[in-house]
């Protein structure tokens, strides 16, 4: 090649060469710039970037209302200004989800309004959300949602967003979601009373003694309260929420709503406050009801499947067993069932046990264990079910009885009174406690009937002549069929596993 022609391909290979520097410089330089504006427009749709736990002041207002909130010390929100008229409790739950949407909200899309108007977005009258920490304040505008649901439009340094539509519904909110959604407003550990009333009459009515348990006020005032039991029912009961809450009682014909005659009346108190819900009749077919809160008139509605603490019957708070003398607290039972008497005395600081004549505590352990679990049986009677209605003749005598007397001289007697062949009528004292007690509990294979007869089979083994002061007329096991029941009756069979049990030398008590 010649030296002119090397000398023209030099020149075009620097050409060529410049000139591909040159483009890939240009592209370069674009592609920053796209990305420049990329991220410029990316930081333009972080609305917030705020710490959440710092917000100590929120403002919501709208059309509507205007409401001013604080945070207190103790972590609950309150309403230190309003135009509302309603007092309620506020959902301190929802305000800190507001501060905490707010705090790093970052719109969707950035919206050219063109030539719209505020008004195309709702932006003309918005919701105006204020979150301030004392210092500092940020203001969102909230206007309406997108036609398609995608996102709710909203309005920051006057430039319009679309920002994430559930995000949107969230800060939105309104009264409901400001409420507390709790049917009742305080926490089952302050309640001291409660009842249900239903039809205008009283189905149990409960309250807190100086002894810090429950004590029943009707339908029977002497039964003893499972605590435990009503306990349960109140924290049950503290966590039912509302589903809405449509009306006040005020601005309302409460007919329109089935509460002008309410079927439930349900009361809890505190020291400070009594609340009283009025429910309107509901069937099992109707998946909410309404109710209304007496004291605020506030009218509810609540889904029906929440509300099967209306039916609570007494007997599921109370103790099913009329007697609740520990045997170690006992001193004396004096028992009489049908023809049988017997009298077993125990001194338990001396370690000696008594039946009749016979010092139990000088005999073998297992004699020793079946004189325990006799009086055990007698203590673990249970009620079968509640009959208000009964009427006992006053004449009336008690076809068995037992008298327990306390360490402490503490006298308690309970009498069944023969109602038919299965069941007997409980007095307690001498008191109807309006329950029933059937045979079964007698002479079962758990019964006072049944373990009387272990223990003197299991003293005539030990050579011991012991006859009681009256013997049984009729075996237990010859018990009349409850005739009031499908329910076949209880065979008097042994109980291999329950005699094992009872009469191994290490077993305390089937209690």
């Amino acid at each position: 090649m010649s030296t002119k022609k090397t000398r023209i391909a030099i020149i075009v290979m620097i050409v060529l060469l410049v000139g591909a520097i040159g483009g890939y410089i240009a592209v370069d330089k674009s592609k920053t710039n796209e990305e420049n504006k990329v991220a410029q427009e990316n930081a333009e749709l972080n609305l917030f970037n705020f710490d959440s736990n710092s917000i100590s002041q929120v403002e919501i207002s709208n059309a509507e209302f205007q409401f001013s909130l604080s945070l207190g010390s103790d972590g609950t929100w309150s309403v230190t200004d309003t135009t509302y008229e309603h007092e309620f409790l506020v959902n301190s739950y929802y305000l800190n989800s507001v501060c905490s949407y707010m705090s790093a909200l970052t719109a969707q899309k950035k919206i050219d309004i063109g030539e719209n108007t505020l008004a195309s977005y709702g932006l003309d009258d918005p919701t105006v959300l204020t979150c301030s920490d004392g210092n500092h304040s940020y203001t969102l505008y909230l206007g309406d949602p997108s036609a398609t649901q995608e996102y709710y439009y909203v309005m920051q340094d006057d430039k319009v967003f679309g920002i994430d539509f559930n995000t949107g519904e969230v800060l939105a909110g309104g009264i409901a979601y400001l409420k507390d959604p709790y049917m009742i407003p305080v926490s089952e550990t302050v309640v001291t009373k409660t009842s249900i009333e239903k039809g205008g009459e009283s189905i149990f009515s409960v309250e807190i003694g100086e002894d810090n348990l429950w004590h029943m006020i009707s339908p029977l005032p002497e039964a003893n309260v499972n605590s435990a039991q009503v306990n349960s029912f109140l924290t049950s009961v503290t966590r039912i929420q509302v589903e809405g809450y449509p009306a006040y009682a005020e601005e309302v014909s409460l007919s329109d709503y089935g509460l002008d005659k309410p079927e439930y009346i349900f009361k809890v108190a505190t020291d400070e406050k009594e609340y009283v819900y009025k429910f309107a009749p509901f069937t099992g077919e109707d998946t909410s009801t309404y109710f209304v809160e007496e004291n605020s008139g506030q009218i509810g509605t609540i889904l029906t499947n929440s509300l099967g603490f209306l039916k609570t019957e007494p007997q599921e708070i109370l103790m099913m067993n009329p007697i609740t003398m520990a045997y170690e607290d006992a001193k004396e039972l004096d028992v009489t069932v049908d023809d049988l008497h017997f009298v077993m005395q125990m001194n338990h600081q001396e370690g000696k046990y008594q039946l009749d004549e016979i010092a139990i505590d000088e005999l073998d352990s297992n004699i020793n264990n079946l004189f325990k679990n006799l009086y055990l049986t007698v203590k673990n009677i249970s009620y079968e079910e509640m009959n208000m209605e009964a009427e006992i003749p006053e004449d009336a005598k008690p076809a068995c009885e037992f008298r327990f007397t306390g360490q402490d001289g503490t006298e308690t007697t309970l009498s069944l009174i023969q109602r038919d062949d299965t069941t007997y009528y409980a007095m307690l004292d001498g008191t109807y406690t309006g329950f029933t007690v059937r045979r079964r509990a007698l002479s079962s294979n758990t019964g006072v009937l049944t373990y009387f007869e272990k223990i003197t089979d299991a003293l005539t083994e030990a050579g011991i002549d012991y006859t009681p002061s009256a013997v049984i007329v009729s075996e237990p096991d010859e018990e009349t069929p409850d005739s009031d029941t499908d329910e076949e009756p209880e065979e008097e069979s042994p109980d291999s596993e329950t005699e094992e049990t009872l009469t191994a030398d290490e077993a305390e008590t089937f209690e």
